[in-house]
């Protein structure tokens, strides 16, 4: 039985000495007990709702890790108390199974249920607004925990269950842990006979929805995809290696030219180089735009494939590949899926994407970007707990083809012509000689016409294998685009391509439109009428083949509207962008796309422009200058490894506090840990202190300006915190705190401050005992003196500037404790404030990056430019101005 709430009602205070009841076993009869959290005696029905009771657990977390530590309270609405309540944590789906257990914080106020050892109740029925626990989470694997609460207001009012008194938390899902793509594999010989011709589809994830922190409003884009396929001596990039310059140009400007060259200097060692246009903006469904794809060629000695993009705006991210191989031994690769995580080139120091030029000097290794590293609270990709993130693109290599090239006893002209059609030959004299092939092939018999077909064959088309993978798309009331992949079940060179559009549901009809080119792969058919279905297939023609096709796909035009007066289809406006200044008057924009094809009657604006103030309306608000104040650590009773962390805010805030940074360290570690605070939340509970080692906390204010100077560290230590807080619980330090006999004199006592434990001072309970503990014939006895040693030396200033300034102290030592009624020690430690008036260094203040400018050029390469302003030049030391002048390349069409 749960400690009972049946206790008669003479002797309850208005409900609460006790829980009921009933302990009932689970309905399969299976071991295991759980409590009735229903309060008899009361001659009342449950009310509905919560009436502003909740349960909460500190921080909010979305979801649970197997093992955290975690603050689970409950809470009421002021000005609302309650005097009763029950708390148990189970299953989701199971009520009678216990899942996680509680740890008491107060054990005056709450102590575990009798008879329900899962579940934590009342200790006194006094009244309250708020009671918490550590809670530890379940092992991996157990599923949804939720959390419920019974909660007693007075004699005829109690609640259970509903709103806010039921709380699930799910396991934290990190089944899609990062992959570990540093690791470096050997790469082994290629036995696999012919040539192997592949497609690479690219497709970008980054977006606002999958990696909402700090997501750049505008300018996100994938730069132009660069690599090649290439032996086992060459290496483009790896992890641990160093970028070369070609590396670097991609991965800080997105200019493939450099890398280019650096490829094709590689001479015998490259096969093909694979590139792709850039991708404005970086993500957008695949309904809309179709993603960027490139055909590349590999071969026994080249079956390597590397390749990098970069992602922007960014310091210096990219993701691609590393020495894929294609070759499986003696086969070549069918095809594979991969996600791709973000890299740091090493070239530029950055934390944000949007991050101010930093170089890196010298040139760091190569690295994967984590949640952990790096590891600062400001990266957009950093997670405190280390949980990983989503990927941010993912590549689809797909086998479209495989030249025999005479290792199975055949060999032909066709096979060694097709070995050589990739999306880019490096070979100047092997181009010549695939148009020469072509020219050859496309006369080599009179009785062909220049599509390969019979004269006397009909256009009919047989049921063959249907390999052409198509994507049909509407783009306005008169047009559809087509797009496809190219077969992959062919031997010989693809000639062209047959597309077939038919109004309604016919398969086939008179209306084909020829494409005598195999590479084209995308194409827009126009003329067709509005807001009809239209029947669409592609069929590819070889040589040898004419029935290689599609299924039909079926699509219909847009309405007649769109192409009525104004033949423009335009996105939604963005939201409008931040203000460009931080303080006064400055611009803000808001841009859209056109989603029509370019017409020259397109000439609505795409971009909008209007005036804002600042977040702060006056320039004079300066960013924070002074570290949150008063940190102190509480020793939590009972729980050694557990302590409580509280402060108050900065002296001079300078607006609304956002977040609160926590950093603790071990002593002799140097590994700070992290932990953001709400800016209203002004103590924290750390569950994962080590009892017997030494710890020290700082505390750090943010902001709308950014981050303010780190508090002076303190030093705390969990084992000897605990033993001065046992002996001031102690019986005899009772006595001596509040009297002794009535006859005594009193005596100055050394009161124990817990801050001893942060300084590592050891007090001795002799010390506090006061005259009359000593022995009855201490007056037969010489009185002995208390003796101190001398002064040491002021220790240094808390604080280097400021209006208060800081303090300092100085300590000395007990050489001779009183005895026999000598006199007391004198003061062991002396205070006094240091530094104040001093004015502290006022550091440079920088506006927001204006827009970038044109380009410089019209075709080619060109250079683009963007400068931010000076608010404050810095003052009394304080730090000097970084770049306001940023530069890039930018790419505009070949001359």
């Amino acid at each position: 039985m749960c400690a009972g709430w049946r206790t008669p009602w003479a002797l309850l205070v208005l409900v609460t000495a006790g829980w009921t009841g009933v302990v009932r076993g689970y309905p399969d009869g299976s071991p295991g007990n759980f409590c009735n959290r229903v309060p008899s005696g009361h001659g009342a029905a449950k009310h509905r709702g919560d009436n502003g009771f909740a349960i909460k657990v500190e921080g909010q977390p979305e979801s649970y890790v197997p093992g955290e530590v975690y603050t689970v309270l409950i809470t009421s609405t002021s000005p609302v108390q309650f005097r009763g309540f029950m708390l148990v944590s189970t299953a989701q789906e199971d009520e009678t199974k216990p899942l996680g257990t509680f740890q008491l914080v107060d054990q005056e106020e709450t102590k575990m249920t009798a008879g329900c050892p899962t579940a934590v109740t009342h200790k006194r029925s006094g009244l309250k607004q708020r009671v918490e626990f550590l809670w530890v989470a379940p092992e991996e694997g157990s599923g949804c925990v939720t959390f419920r609460a019974t909660v007693v207001q007075s004699r005829l009012i109690w609640f259970m269950d509903d709103g806010a008194l039921a709380l699930t938390l799910c396991e934290e899902n990190d089944v899609a842990v990062m992959p570990k793509m540093n690791e470096k594999k050997e790469v082994a010989n290629c036995t696999a006979c012919g040539a192997g011709k592949y497609r690479m589809t690219f497709y970008g994830l980054w977006s606002q929805h999958t990696h909402p922190n700090d997501y750049p409003k505008y300018g996100t884009h994938w730069s132009a995809i660069i690599g090649a396929t290439h032996s086992k001596d060459y290496t483009i990039w790896e992890y641990g290696g160093y970028s070369t310059e070609g590396v670097k140009q991609v991965a800080e400007w997105g200019s493939p030219t450099k890398l280019e060259r650096e490829m094709k200097e590689q001479g015998n060692k490259i096969r093909t180089v694979v590139k792709t246009d850039p991708q404005w903006p970086a993500y957008e469904p695949r309904n809309i735009k179709a993603p960027v794809s490139s055909d590349f060629g590999v071969d026994s000695e080249h079956h390597l494939l590397s390749f990098l993009t970069m992602l922007g705006p960014s310091p210096d991210w990219n993701v691609g590949l590393s020495n894929f191989d294609v070759c499986q031994g003696d086969q070549w690769l069918d095809r594979t899926e991969m996600d791709l995580y973000p890299w740091d080139a090493g070239t530029d120091s950055g934390i944000t994407y949007e991050s101010a030029n930093s170089p890196t000097i010298p040139r760091e290794k190569i690295r994967p970007i984590t949640s952990q590293d790096p590891k600062n609270p400001a990266s957009p990709w950093y997670n405190a707990r280390g949980k990983s993130f989503p990927p941010v693109a993912r590549i689809v290599i797909e086998r479209t083809g495989i030249m025999d090239n005479g290792c199975h006893g055949k060999t032909s002209k066709d096979d060694e012509e097709d070995i050589n059609i990739f999306s880019e030959e490096l070979s100047k004299s092997e181009k010549k000689e695939r148009k020469r092939n072509k020219d050859r092939n496309r006369g080599r018999d009179k009785g062909h016409d220049r599509h390969g077909h019979d004269h006397d064959s009909s256009r009919k088309l047989t049921k063959g294998d249907l390999t052409i993978s198509m994507g049909t798309m509407a783009v306005n009331s008169t047009a559809i685009k087509i797009w496809w992949a190219p077969p992959s079940n062919v031997h010989s060179s693809i000639l062209g391509y047959l597309v077939y559009y038919q109004e309604g549901q016919k398969l086939l009809g008179p209306n084909v439109l020829e494409i005598p080119d195999g590479e084209t792969t995308q194409i827009v058919l126009g003329g067709l009428e509005p807001e009809s279905p239209y029947t669409i297939r592609v069929v590819a023609y070889t040589m040898e083949q004419s029935n290689i096709q599609s299924e039909p796909a079926m699509v219909t035009t847009l309405p007649d509207t769109s192409m009525v007066d104004v033949p423009c289809l335009y996105s939604p406006w963005s939201e409008w962008s931040d203000c460009s200044v931080q303080c006064g008057k400055g611009v803000r924009k808001r841009n859209r796309g056109l989603k029509s094809l370019p017409s020259p009657m397109c000439t609505d604006e795409l971009e909008q422009t209007e005036q804002c103030m600042g977040p702060r309306p006056s320039c004079d608000v300066e960013v924070l200058e002074t570290p949150p104040e008063d940190l102190t650590a509480i020793p939590v009773e009972g729980l050694p490894t557990v302590v409580q962390l509280a402060w108050q805010p900065p002296e001079e805030a300078q607006g609304t506090i956002m977040d609160y940074f926590v950093f603790y360290i071990k002593e002799n570690s140097t590994d700070w840990k992290t932990v953001q605070v709400p800016g209203d939340q002004l103590t924290l509970t750390l569950t994962d202190l080590v009892p017997g080692r030494s710890y020290y906390f700082r505390v750090q204010g943010r902001n709308a300006l950014g981050v303010g100077p780190v508090s002076d560290p303190i030093i705390y230590n969990p084992k000897q915190a605990a033993e001065q807080q046992r002996k001031m619980q102690s019986p005899v330090w009772e006595q001596d705190l509040f009297g002794g006999e009535k006859d005594d004199k009193r005596t100055d006592m050394a009161v124990v401050d817990l801050n001893a434990a942060y300084e590592f001072e050891d007090y001795e309970i002799d010390e506090v005992q006061p005259d009359h503990k000593q022995h009855e014939n201490d007056d037969e006895k010489k009185a002995i003196d208390c003796m101190v040693s001398d002064w040491s030396d002021w220790a240094p200033c808390s604080r280097s500037c400021g209006r208060k300034g800081g303090v300092q102290q100085r300590t000395r030592e007990t050489k001779q404790k009183p005895k026999h009624g000598g006199e007391t020690c004198p003061p062991r430690k002396e205070t006094r404030r240091c530094n104040v008036g001093r004015k502290c260094p006022k550091h440079c203040k920088l506006g927001k990056w204006d827009a970038w400018s044109e380009c410089t050029v019209t075709c080619g390469e060109g250079v683009q430019m963007r400068t931010r302003p000076v608010f404050r030049e810095p003052k009394y030391g304080g730090r000097e101005c970084s770049s306001t002048l940023q530069k890039r390349v930018c790419l505009r069409e070949d001359c």
